[in-house]
C-alpha cells in the first residue's frame, strides 16, 4: 500500500481522473493515441460488425420485431461507427477521439436498452448489453474516466426505460439492475488499474529513457576525454554501474544479431539466471515460441535509417520454468561508420498488468456462460419433467408387453443422466445445491448402462466413416458403492466420449471393474492418440482442451474431476503416452458401513385419498401433476398463481399444498407466507422447483417450508412425499 501511494507521489498523478498533474499528460495523451490507434480501428470494426451481425439474432428469435431492431442497429448505432471508424483518418481525430468513443458506448448501450424495453420477456438482449460494456471498458481503448461515466449513465438509461417504458416486472429490473451494477463496478475497477498500470509503465519508462540520455551524455564525454582523464573516467564508469546494479529492471546490450554481451546484475534476482549462463546466449534463447518472428522483425528494422527507439513487448522465461511478461526499450548504438553494431536494452515486467486484463476477461466469460447455464437448466428441467411423469405413468401399465417395457426403462435411464447433467450445468451458473443424495449403486451395472448410451458415437458414427470400435469388458464380483447414479453415468458417459474421440481411425475401446483393498475401481483403456506430459498434468483444469474452442469448452473433464471428487474418490490417468493410448481410471471408496438410501426408507404407506392444492403457472406441467395424482389415488386441484391458490384455501381444506417457487407476481415464498400468515401455520407446504435445490436450510425454514420436491419429479418421490405429509401433525 505505502509503494503504490508512493507511485502516485512519484508521479503526480491524479488518483479519480488518471491523469498526469503536469506536462506529462499531454506527452501520454500522444503516446496513448499513436499505441491504440490500430488497435482501436481494429475493435471499432469488429463491434461494428458484431453489432450487425447480431441481427441474425433478431431474425432468429424476434421475427416480429426485426424491422424496428433492424432500424435501431442499421439506422443509427452502425452509421455512427462508421463515422468514427472514417474519421480516426484525419489528423484532429486525436483531439475528439475519447469524445466520440464516449458517445459510442453510450449510443450502443442505449440501442440494445430499446431492444430490451421493446421485447422484455426475451432474455437473449439483456446479455447484449453486457457485451456492450465489456467493448466500452475493455475493448476500444476508451480511456477509465470516460468509459465509467459512460458506464453508469447507460445503467441509468436501462433502469429509467425499464421503470417508466416498459413492462418488466419490478424483480426482474431490481436483478438486472443488480447484476448490471455488479459488472459496472467490477469493469470500473478493472479498467482502473489497467489505466494505470500503463501510466505507470509509461512513466518508468520515460525516466528510464531519461537516465539512458544521461548515460549516453556521460559515455560520450568519457570517450572524448578517455587519454585525459583516465581518473574521471573510472569515477564516472562507478556510478554507470552504481547505477544499472541499483535499476529495478534489467538493463542489457545486445549484438545486433541479438546475442547478449552484459545484463545487469538484478536479471538473477528477477530472472534467476546467473550473468554467465545469459551472456552470449542469443536473445530468442530466452523469450517465447510465440514472440521470436516479433524480435526477428524488430532486429531487421534497425537496417533503416533513422530508426530510434523501439519497444518490444513479450514473454521471457524464467529459469523455475515459469513465463513472464516483459516490456523492453531497444536503443541502438552506432559505430564509427554510423552502422548500427549493438542494441542497450531495458526490461520492465508487466506481469501483474497482463494478469489484470486476462482476470477481467476470464471474468466476463464465466458471468456471461454461468447466466445462459442457468436458464437453460430451468427450461430443460421442466421439459424433463414432462418427459419422466409420461414415462412412471407409461410403466404403470400392466398391460404393456416386456420390450416395451425395456424401451421404457432405457428412456427412463437417459433421462436420469440428462437430469444429472442439468444438475452440473446449474453448479456451473453458480446455483446453490443442497448434498446429493447418494445411495446404492452397482458400478458393473452402470458401466453395461453408458456402452448402450454411447453405442451411436462407438458404433453407428464409426460405421458411417468406414471405421470401427471394438468393446472389451472384464467384470469383478464386488459390493455396491455409495453415490448419485445419474452422476456416476454422466462421469462415465465423458470419459468414453474423449476415448471415442481420441481414436478417429478407429480402434479399441476396453472396460475393467475391480476392488482394491478399500475401495471399487473402473479402468478405461483406448488405442487412441494419447497425451504428452504437458497434457497429461492439465487435463483436469477448468478450460483446457485440446479440441479447440469451437469444439470443446474444457470443461467435461473438470466437472467429471469435481463429481469424483464429491464421491471422496479419485479420477486420475493411469497410463498415456503419444501414439499409444490412455487408461483413466475411477476409484470410489467401499462404504464403512451399511449404506441407507433415505429416499427408500420405510414409510407407511397412507391408504385413503389426500385433497391436494398444486400451485404452478406451467400448464403443461399441470396437467402432469393431475396426471400422478390420479395415478396415486388422490384428488388434485390445480391452479395457476398463488392468488388463486390463496383463493381455493378459503373455500375448502387440503391436506397438502405443492407450490412452484418461481412464479411471476407473487412467487412460491410470498405464498408460503401468506398461507402461514393466513392459516397460522397449520397448512403442510412442499417447495416445487424448476431450477434445482437452489435454497438452503435457513431458507426453507425461514418461510416454514415442511418438504421440499425438486423437478422433474419422479412418482415414488410424490408417493413418498404424500405418505410423510399425511403422517405429519401440524
Amino acid at each position: 500500500m505505502n509503494s503504490e501511494k508512493n507511485h502516485f507521489r512519484d508521479m503526480r498523478i491524479n488518483k479519480f481522473t488518471l491523469s498526469f498533474k503536469d506536462s506529462k499528460e499531454k506527452a501520454y495523451q500522444q503516446y496513448y493515441f499513436k499505441d491504440s490507434l490500430i488497435v482501436f480501428r481494429v475493435a471499432l470494426i469488429l463491434v461494428t460488425f458484431l453489432y450487425g451481425f447480431f441481427a441474425l439474432l433478431d431474425v432468429t428469435v424476434a421475427p416480429a420485431q426485426k424491422e424496428y431492431l433492424f432500424i435501431i442497429r442499421f439506422v443509427f448505432v452502425i452509421p455512427y461507427l462508421l463515422i468514427v471508424f472514417g474519421l480516426s483518418f484525419f489528423k484532429f481525430f486525436k483531439k475528439i477521439w475519447q469524445i466520440l468513443l464516449f458517445f459510442s458506448f453510450i449510443l450502443g448501450g442505449t440501442g440494445i436498452i430499446l431492444m430490451i424495453v421493446r421485447m422484455p420477456d426475451n432474455l437473449t438482449y439483456y446479455a447484449g448489453l453486457m457485451l456492450v460494456f465489456s467493448a466500452g471498458y475493455f475493448f476500444v481503448k476508451l480511456r477509465f474516466i470516460y468509459a465509467t461515466v459512460a458506464g453508469w449513465i447507460t445503467l441509468l438509461i436501462f433502469v429509467c426505460a425499464a421503470v417508466w417504458f416498459s413492462s418488466i416486472p419490478r424483480e426482474l429490473i431490481i436483478a438486472y439492475s443488480f447484476f448490471y451494477i455488479s459488472a459496472n463496478l467490477i469493469s470500473m475497477f478493472a479498467a482502473y488499474y489497467i489505466e494505470y498500470f500503463n501510466r505507470k509503465n509509461f512513466f518508468l519508462t520515460n525516466q528510464l529513457n531519461q537516465n539512458k540520455i544521461e548515460l549516453q551524455e556521460l559515455n560520450t564525454n568519457l570517450e572524448s576525454q578517455v587519454k585525459a582523464r583516465t581518473e574521471q573516467l573510472a569515477t564516472s564508469e562507478k556510478k554507470f554501474r552504481t547505477l544499472v546494479e541499483k535499476a529495478n529492471d534489467i538493463i542489457f546490450s545486445i549484438t545486433k544479431e541479438g546475442l547478449f554481451t552484459y545484463v545487469s546484475p538484478n536479471w538473477k534476482g528477477i530472472l534467476g539466471h546467473d550473468a554467465d549462463e545469459v551472456i552470449g546466449k542469443s536473445f530468442i534463447d530466452f523469450i517465447h515460441l510465440e514472440d521470436i518472428n516479433g524480435f526477428t522483425k524488430l532486429l531487421n528494422s534497425f537496417e533503416e535509417p533513422d530508426r530510434s527507439n523501439v519497444y518490444f513487448e513479450y514473454r521471457v522465461k524464467h529459469n523455475n520454468g515459469e513465463w513472464k511478461w516483459h516490456v523492453s526499450s531497444f536503443t541502438p548504438q552506432f559505430n564509427q561508420e554510423g552502422k548500427v553494431d549493438s542494441l542497450i536494452g531495458i526490461a520492465h515486467d508487466v506481469s501483474e498488468r497482463k494478469m489484470a486484463e486476462s482476470a477481467v476477461i476470464q471474468s466476463q466469460r464465466l458471468s456471461a456462460i454461468g447466466e445462459m447455464a442457468s436458464a437453460v437448466a430451468h427450461d430443460f428441467n421442466n421439459s424433463l419433467q414432462i418427459i419422466f411423469s409420461n414415462l412412471e405413468i407409461a410403466l404403470l401399465d400392466k398391460n404393456i408387453s416386456h420390450q416395451t417395457k425395456k424401451y421404457l426403462e432405457t428412456i427412463k435411464t437417459s433421462a436420469t443422466d440428462a437430469s444429472s447433467r442439468v444438475q452440473l450445468l446449474q453448479r456451473f451458473s453458480g446455483k446453490k445445491q443442497h448434498r446429493t443424495r447418494y445411495e446404492k449403486v452397482s458400478l458393473n451395472k452402470i458401466v453395461e448402462d453408458v456402452i448402450v448410451q454411447s453405442r451411436p458415437l462407438w458404433k453407428d458414427r464409426q460405421e458411417e466413416k468406414g471405421s470401427e470400435i471394438s468393446i472389451q469388458t472384464k467384470y469383478s464380483e464386488m459390493p455396491s458403492v455409495y453415490g448419485n447414479e445419474g452422476e456416476l453415468r454422466s462421469v462415465l458417459y465423458n470419459l468414453v466420449k474423449n476415448s471415442i474421440e481420441a481414436m478417429p481411425e478407429g480402434g479399441k475401446l476396453y472396460f475393467e471393474t475391480g476392488l482394491y483393498q478399500n475401495g471399487a475401481y473402473v479402468q478405461i483403456t483406448d488405442s487412441g492418440i494419447g497425451m504428452d506430459e504437458e497434457t497429461k498434468t492439465r487435463v483436469f483444469q477448468p478450460f483446457f482442451t485440446t479440441k479447440g474452442f469451437e469444439i470443446g469448452r474444457g470443461l467435461g473433464m473438470s466437472g467429471a474431476y469435481s463429481i469424483i471428487k464429491e464421491h471422496k474418490g479419485e479420477l486420475k490417468i493411469i497410463d498415456t503416452a503419444p501414439g499409444k493410448g490412455t487408461t483413466i481410471e475411477i476409484f470410489l471408496p467401499l462404504p464403512k458401513e451399511k449404506i441407507v438410501n433415505q429416499e427408500k426408507i420405510a414409510v407407511e404407506e397412507f391408504t385413503g385419498t389426500a385433497k391436494i392444492l398444486w400451485v404452478d403457472d406451467e400448464p403443461m406441467i399441470q396437467e402432469i401433476a393431475k396426471d400422478l395424482i390420479d395415478a396415486l389415488g388422490h384428488q388434485g386441484t390445480l391452479v395457476s398463481s398463488g392468488q388463486e391458490a390463496l383463493d381455493q384455501l378459503d373455500q375448502n381444506e387440503f391436506d397438502l399444498v405443492i407450490t412452484d417457487i418461481g412464479m411471476p407476481r407473487m412467487n412460491g415464498w410470498q405464498l408460503a407466507d401468506k398461507i402461514n400468515e393466513r392459516f397460522g401455520g397449520k397448512v403442510k407446504i412442499a417447495a416445487l422447483t424448476g431450477w434445482g435445490n437452489q435454497f438452503d436450510d435457513d431458507e426453507r425454514t425461514s418461510h416454514k417450508i415442511d418438504f421440499v420436491l425438486s423437478k422433474p419429479i419422479k412418482i415414488n418421490e410424490l408417493r413418498l412425499l404424500i405418505n410423510k405429509a399425511m403422517k405429519l401433525n401440524k
